[in-house]
């Protein structure tokens, strides 16, 4: 791995949660609906007190920065929640094993190494759950919408699709595979690693970097392959 593992991870990272959904990119607005074999059920009244798809957006994040995942599942549709949250519940472990490793890397080697990963740009791989979240604008077409956000400030914008079910606005994307979630879980369990090593024994920089390189450079090759093998 190049010795600038801040660009390569994050980087790379980025790339493959976009690929695989997590950015929730590339998603139909409306797709198209079944032919009926029967005349439809009357569509119900709509509900005056039901939220608006940015306001549900943003009461989905807020149950998501409090972790409070039981909750977040309302906001989400029941075929995807299981495989979004396990996403979510892995960001978050990683994003923390990088920063309790970083803490370690600044007390013992310095500020300002050049092995430090930068948490933040990976607390922002997870689409329109990052940490950095600016709504744009909202489309709705009947029991479809289209919200358009920007994460940390990063053009172009994305987009993610809601349906109103049980006359509540949902999320609805490509869910994330659930081998990016193992994936990004192993590169946590790494980092841990790195710590613990780093807690125990001095190391220069340069035996950091390459421990960090034996540690998380089959996790990132796997992740890479996942990225490639992604339909587009």
């Amino acid at each position: 791995m190049p010795r600038n593992l801040r660009s390569v991870a994050c980087g790379l990272l980025l790339t493959v949660a976009c690929a695989l959904g997590a950015c929730d990119r590339g998603v139909p607005a409306r797709p198209p609906r079944p032919a009926a074999a029967s005349p439809p059920s009357p569509t119900p009244a709509p509900d005056r007190r039901i939220i608006s798809p940015s306001q549900t957006i943003d009461e989905a994040r807020r149950l998501r920065n409090r972790s409070a995942f039981d909750d977040l599942e309302e906001y989400l549709l029941p075929e995807q929640r299981t495989a979004v949250i396990a996403h979510l519940l892995a960001v978050d472990r990683l994003v923390a094993a990088y920063r309790s490793l970083n803490r370690l890397i600044e007390d013992k080697i310095g500020p300002g190494s050049a092995s430090q990963i930068d948490a933040d740009a990976i607390a922002n791989i997870a689409g329109v759950f990052s940490a950095d979240v600016e709504i744009i604008d909202e489309t709705i077409d009947d029991d479809y919408a289209l919200v358009a956000f920007s994460v940390a400030g990063r053009i172009p914008v994305e987009e993610v699709t809601l349906v109103r079910r049980d006359n509540r606005w949902r999320l609805r994307g490509e869910a994330p595979a659930p081998e990016l979630s193992l994936q990004l879980r192993k590169l946590a369990a790494a980092a841990d690693r790195v710590s613990l090593l780093l807690n125990t024994r001095d190391m220069t920089a340069d035996e950091l970097r390459s421990e960090l390189a034996l540690r998380q450079d089959p996790i990132l090759k796997r992740i890479q392959e996942l990225s490639e093998q992604a339909p587009r």
